[in-house]
């Protein structure tokens, strides 16, 4: 009869329903378990502030660092490559690494992060970002550079000038990565132990880049030695 409304069409309407209201309810168990949460491997060993600069080692000697006011600033100039910055931690899987930094000064491109692994041969492992909203996550070894997630854009990034917090999980040969508590990456990963961990600056040709790390926080079964 012209104007009732199709028998099919009204089946498939309740089906499309009935999908987005399980699909919201599946949603709402997950983050009830805490699927969402990032979760720690373990209790808090470390909480520091890089400002105390007592046991912290810069390499190459072309980077510069400074403290005060409760940062650790790195200076990378454009000929520096990749400035690394070991933290006196030595760290046994299953861990959790959280890094707090923010951008500067100098061109908005360089990357600054967190690595895990040995260093300066490697191999070593980096989550970096950038003040224009881009992650990338690669493995060093020597000069080869292997691209895990290759450079872009991650919606949850802050941008220029505000600080991005880096959380890095280790464990049952496994890496995942957070920024600003969202996923943004897991791979597989040698179940080596012991790791050493640190800062990560990333020149840019264009100019010196300065980078503030303000707080490096460390959870692991293990007491960090």
């Amino acid at each position: 009869m012209r104007g009732e409304f199709p028998v099919r069409a009204w089946r498939a309407s309740v089906a499309a329903l009935t999908g987005v209201l399980a699909l919201v309810a599946l949603l709402a168990a997950l983050a009830l378990g805490g699927v969402s949460d990032p979760r720690p491997a373990g209790p808090l060993q470390v909480d520091a502030s890089p400002d105390d600069a007592a046991g912290w080692a810069l390499w190459p000697s072309s980077a510069e660092s400074d403290t005060g006011g409760g940062e650790y600033l790195v200076t990378v100039p454009p000929q520096g490559g990749r400035a690394l910055v070991t933290a006196p931690y030595t760290l046994r899987p299953p861990c959790t690494l959280e890094m707090s930094a923010r951008h500067v000064a100098g061109p908005s491109e360089a990357g600054f992060g967190l690595w895990w692994g040995e260093v300066p041969a490697g191999p070593y492992w980096v989550v970096a970002v950038n003040g224009d909203g881009y992650f990338a996550v690669f493995r060093v070894e020597g000069d080869e550079i292997q691209f895990i997630e290759e450079w872009q854009l991650f919606p949850h990034l802050s941008r220029e000038g505000a600080t991005e917090r880096l959380w890095v999980t280790v464990q049952e040969g496994r890496a995942l990565v957070r920024l600003n508590d969202e996923v943004a990456a897991s791979f597989g990963m040698p179940a080596t132990a012991p790791l050493h961990t640190g800062l990560y600056v990333e020149a840019s040709r264009r100019g010196d880049a300065t980078v503030a790390f303000e707080r490096l926080r460390i959870w692991q079964a293990e007491p960090v030695e």
